[in-house]
């Protein structure tokens, strides 16, 4: 897969491709950071329990075929729950949105094993200082507690290296283990929104989840 397609990001912005709600992709907010598994009593500082640590970092033009790869591969995981982008192109426009301002985009890796892919969007600035999580596991790392701890070092970086006052998650009803992960890192349901996001052609309902700066130990 490699050739041209990967030389250069598109010159503007490119169509956007459907990747939003719990699987939006977004703009990175730094570099490298590790972090390791813990429990819900300790969400910030996440203790190591004999599990591997995870690795984030910002999307990189030559981890495409990786992340092609690792999408082809987790088609029935992500079923109708999320559409990462499948193709150079799609790719192409992720990488694109995570070198904007309102955007923060994070791979997860676990040594050279593309773990999942966590994201904050829409970031708002000013009086508002909010944004949207979204995130997606690879198969067949869903259910180790890799993506928790992914998770949990992005959601530290948007209430320290971002600044940000509020986080949200907007996750369909029926995606039971996504809602169990959020509720685990300390999101509260704020409420419920009749067709709020488009995944994969139609329009779903979503809850709404959200964890303020102040929540966060």
């Amino acid at each position: 897969m490699e050739g041209p397609g990967w030389r250069h990001p598109p010159a503007g912005p490119p169509a956007r491709t459907d990747a939003r709600g719990p699987q939006a992709a977004g703009r990175s907010g730094g570099g490298p950071s590790t972090v390791h598994a813990g429990g819900r009593t300790s969400r910030r500082r996440l203790a190591s329990s004999g599990m591997d640590r995870i690795q984030l970092r910002p999307p990189r033009e030559h981890d495409g075929p990786t992340f092609l790869a690792a999408v082809a591969a987790s088609r029935d995981l992500h079923a109708s729950w999320v559409s990462p982008p499948v193709d150079v192109e799609g790719y192409m426009a992720l990488l694109f949105r995570s070198r904007r301002r309102d955007h923060a985009t994070y791979l997860a890796w676990r040594d050279d094993d593309l773990v999942g892919m966590v994201s904050l969007n829409d970031i708002v600035r000013s009086n508002l200082a909010s944004a949207s999580l979204g995130y997606y596991a690879f198969a067949p790392f869903a259910g180790r507690g890799w993506m928790r701890q992914a998770l949990s070092g992005v959601i530290g970086r948007a209430f320290t290296a971002h600044d940000l006052h509020r986080v949200e998650a907007n996750i369909q009803p029926d995606n039971v283990r996504s809602r169990a992960l959020i509720e685990g890192l300390g999101f509260r349901r704020e409420g419920y929104s009749p067709r709020l996001l488009r995944v994969r052609g139609e329009w779903r309902d979503h809850e709404r989840w959200a964890l303020l700066a102040d929540e966060w130990p």
